[in-house]
């Protein structure tokens, strides 16, 4: 309760009006103080000067008799608008008093907010103080200030002497005051009031109560902790708190330990973010909630790095804070967090390049969050199991950092160069990858790979022979990793006593990738520099060697072997003899060209290099019983060449007329000084075959006296059908065979096609005919076909049912314009007269048959009475085939 009273100043003879304090609001606190505002009004329309003013704070304490209101001798107020030091200065003077008779001036701060009316005729000036700040607190009156009478409102002495009065003309009616109550106990609620007391030492009217409490301590459960990043000896992290109203949070401690039995607690204080942000507004006191119109409590970060801790472990964290008021009662729940994983076992190992004394293997590793991988180790097997190989090379993209400069899980190919290796060795290899947390649990899947080795033996050469000259060429694949740098070739005469010499090879060209050869030498340097660099990609090569020099007619023997890096081959190829001579080489390369009815035509190739005189003539044999045997009246010519020093031929063997007979050919080549040492290998052909049987064969269209039938016959290779044989017989008992009748077989579509046509003519009506045939060509007749009946067209038959419909007209009807002509058995009438009969029936029209005319008569001795085609539906312009009409007058019916 708020009152307050005026007197009249003996003194100076002023009045003071009573006031009355009123809207008391509970506005901060920090630890140990609380502070209210309150408003002091005049009581009536008389203003009162606030330096005549003295107000009381009692507190409302719970005793063993009750509760009862206790004054506070601590506290003290001032205007809204100043500062409790200002205050004190402007109600006593001091340190400058003012001179007799000059009244001392509210500031304009303190005047607006009072809401101050001053006199027209007079002016103060204002000098502007601090408000309260943001926690509620108001600054401490200055060092050597002497509060006045009102400014102690624990006393209740009379008001200051008359230097503390104000003018009537700076009388106020309402003024907004602040009350700071210190020396209270933290964590506490408390209610409190305001009174007046005026020169006669008597209460007054009070304020309304205000339920008011002290700053708390931090709480744990308002503790938001956010773990931003690990390493594997660190985690970071950060808690967000709201500062409790007046009582800023001063430390936050996070406690640590490895997550097991036995294990101590360990502690890190966290640093606050200079700049703190506004929380929901309202006090906390106890479990209810006060709503104030101070400004809400601020939410500070505090950020810590936890470190020295152990790779791929578990911690237990949990948080509390201290402020003025203490520590926080309880840590927040345990949180359970762990350093960074040690890393999974590498993945995906291929070996890419293969060398004689080292190999490269790619591989896949994933970086654990916060600890990328940066070691390596491998293992190699041996006779004892895996053991380390230490001379090893290992190249890792770089590890990427995210936004905020922490690694996250992440996958990175990596190449594992292997030093040290023998060559032609097996190995099997594993790896294991390492980074700050430890050695992944377990090694990589084992991969294995062969280092190179020395090259394989040849397997074949082909040999130009000449007078005095042999040319020897060959293709080879290079191993992997170790391209071939020598092939040598040796050679001898092919006798007893004869010497091995040998020849240095040159390549001449290699083949490319997509199945090209280039005989440039840039492009085979390059391709041997590419094998050897990359070691993965296989490359072939063609070889030559040039023997010039040797004896005539004398056989030689030839073999060839190669050396890499490695070493030289294991073996020399096959030896291969071959005989310097005059006569052509070996004709290769003899197959059909194509097939005739009495030969097949042939293609053989035969070289001419070195000096050899040309061919100029091509020999013929076939197998026969016994021997060989020379086929005459051979006709060959000589062809465009598809490849230099190489004459390609045509040749026209005449073998008879013998279709399924298999021919065994070979060729001899010949020039000036004879046939050739070898002949081809042997060629196996035939003539042409017979043609198949007829297939497919149906009936395109059917007539009275005639058949048209279509079928399929392919044409032999080198013999086209000429003509077909065609026989048919009737579907009766002692029917014979017998050629038909028929017009000449052709194509349907011309020359080339394999589909026929015939018509089978002077056949009977409404008969079935069994018909079957065969292809002749220049070979012979084919054999005959399958036997396919058809039916030749017959008589007209009635459709049924219904039967034939008589019935008689009551009505006439007009004969149609359009009818034919009637029989001359009986004229047709101009109309039809009532009680005519209309006859309506329907025939079938024989395939390639139709019905031409239709008559009608009454009774065996009545006329015949031709019917017209028309529809049953009258009205019906164009008449339905098939259906019949016939008109009997009533005088002939």
């Amino acid at each position: 309760m708020l009152g307050c009273m005026s007197s009249r100043d003996k003194s100076k003879g002023v009045l003071a009006s009573s006031v009355t304090p009123s809207d008391l609001v509970f506005v901060g606190r920090t630890a140990d103080s609380v502070t209210v505002e309150f408003t002091l009004q005049a009581a009536g329309k008389v203003p009162f000067d606030p330096q005549t003013v003295s107000c009381c704070v009692q507190q409302l304490e719970e005793g063993t008799f009750g509760n009862s209101w206790a004054s506070l001798h601590n506290a003290r107020w001032h205007p809204a608008g100043m500062s409790a030091g200002e205050w004190a200065v402007t109600a006593t003077g001091c340190p400058q008093a003012p001179s007799e008779g000059a009244l001392p001036a509210l500031p304009a701060s303190a005047l607006a907010l009072a809401g101050a009316v001053p006199s027209s005729s007079s002016s103060t000036s204002a000098a502007a103080g601090p408000s309260v700040d943001a926690a509620g607190k108001v600054p401490e009156a200055a060092p050597g200030a002497l509060p006045s009478s009102g400014s102690n409102l624990g006393e209740a002495g009379s008001p200051s002497s008359t230097a503390g009065l104000v003018p009537m003309a700076q009388a106020l009616s309402t003024l907004r005051c602040v009350a700071i109550v210190p020396g209270l106990k933290p964590e506490r609620g408390y209610v409190f009031r305001v009174l007046s007391r005026g020169d006669t030492k008597e209460m007054h009217s009070t304020s309304a109560e205000v339920k008011c409490c002290t700053s708390d301590r931090p709480k744990a459960d308002a503790i938001n902790t956010v773990f931003l990043g690990r390493t594997a000896h660190t985690l970071e992290l950060f808690c967000d708190m709201p500062d409790p109203e007046g009582a800023p949070v001063e430390h936050c401690e996070v406690q640590y330990r490895i997550d097991s039995l036995m294990s101590g607690w360990d502690t890190l204080l966290l640093q606050p973010d200079p700049e703190p942000r506004p929380a929901r507004s309202g006090l906390a006191c106890g479990r209810k909630r006060i709503e104030t119109t101070v400004p809400p409590a601020m939410v500070r970060r505090w950020r810590g790095k936890i470190s020295q801790l152990e790779g791929n472990t578990g911690y237990r964290i949990r948080t509390h804070a201290f402020n003025a008021v203490g520590w926080s009662i309880d840590f927040t729940p345990e949180l359970v967090r762990s350093t960074s994983d040690r890393p999974p076992a590498p993945e995906q190992l291929v070996c890419l390049r293969r060398h004689p004394t080292s190999a490269t293997v790619s591989f896949q590793v994933e970086d654990p969050e916060g600890a990328p991988i940066h070691t390596f180790s491998a293992s190699m097997h041996g006779v004892m199991g895996y053991s380390a190989h230490s001379q090893c090379l290992f190249n890792i993209q770089p590890a990427r950092p995210g936004v905020d400069d922490r690694y996250p899980r992440q996958n990175r190919r990596a190449l594992c160069i292997l030093e040290g290796l023998q060559p032609e060795t097996d190995y099997c290899m594993k790896l294991w990858a390492q980074n700050d947390a430890g050695f992944s649990k377990t090694a990589s899947l084992p991969v294995q790979f062969r280092t190179a080795k020395r090259p394989l033996a040849l397997d074949a050469m082909h040999v130009q022979v000449g007078p005095r000259s042999l040319s020897v060429e060959w293709e080879h694949r290079d191993p992997v990793g170790a391209p071939i740098t020598r092939f040598e070739l040796e050679y001898c005469k092919d006798s007893v006593f004869s010497s091995w010499e040998s020849v240095e090879a040159k390549p001449i060209a290699v083949m490319t990738a997509t199945g090209e050869t280039s005989v440039e030498p840039a492009a085979i340097d390059a391709a041997v520099v590419v094998g050897q660099v990359l070691g993965a990609t296989v490359s072939v090569r063609q070889w030559r060697v040039q023997l010039d020099g040797l004896d005539r007619e004398t056989p030689y023997q030839l073999r060839a072997r190669a050396m890499n890096c490695v070493g030289w081959a294991p073996s020399y190829s096959p030896s291969i003899s071959a005989r310097t001579c005059d006569r052509p080489p070996q004709p290769v390369g003899l197959a059909c060209q194509s097939r005739l009815p009495g030969g097949v035509w042939l293609e053989v190739s035969v070289d001419e290099v070195l000096g050899t005189a040309p061919v100029n003539g091509i020999i013929v044999e076939r197998s026969g019983t016994l021997s060989w045997q020379e086929v005459p009246d051979v006709e060959f010519t000589r062809r465009e060449a598809q490849a230099p020093n190489v004459s390609d031929w045509d040749i026209y063997v005449p073998l008879g007329i013998n279709p399924g007979a298999v021919h065994e050919l070979r060729v001899w080549a010949s020039n000036v000084f004879g046939r050739c040492a070898k002949p081809s290998l042997p060629c196996a052909c035939m003539t042409s075959d017979r043609p198949s049987p007829p297939a497919k064969i149906f009936c395109a269209s059917r007539l009275p006296h005639a058949l048209h039938l279509e079928w399929a016959a392919p044409d032999p290779e080198g013999a086209p059908v000429w003509r077909f044989e065609v026989q048919c017989r009737k579907e009766a008992a002692f029917s014979s065979w017998a050629p038909a009748f028929a017009t000449d077989t052709i194509r349907r579509g011309g020359a080339g096609d394999e589909n026929w046509q015939a018509v089978l003519e002077q056949l009977d009506s409404a008969a079935l005919y069994r018909v079957c045939m065969r292809a002749v060509s220049e070979v012979g007749f084919s054999d005959w076909s399958p036997e396919v009946v058809f039916e030749t067209s017959g008589l007209p038959q009635l459709l049924g049912p219904p039967p034939p419909l008589c019935r008689r007209l009551e009505v006439a009807l007009p004969v149609p314009t359009s009818a034919p002509a009637t029989s001359s058995l009986a004229p047709a009438p101009a109309s039809v007269e009532d009680g005519s009969y209309l006859v309506d029936l329907q025939l079938d029209d024989p395939e390639g048959a139709p019905v031409l005319a239709c008559m009608v008569r009454c009774r065996d001795s009545g006329p015949w009475i031709l019917a017209r085609r028309q529809a049953l539906t009258p009205g019906t312009p164009v008449p339905t085939m098939g259906h019949w009409r016939a008109v009997l007058p009533l005088n002939q019916a």
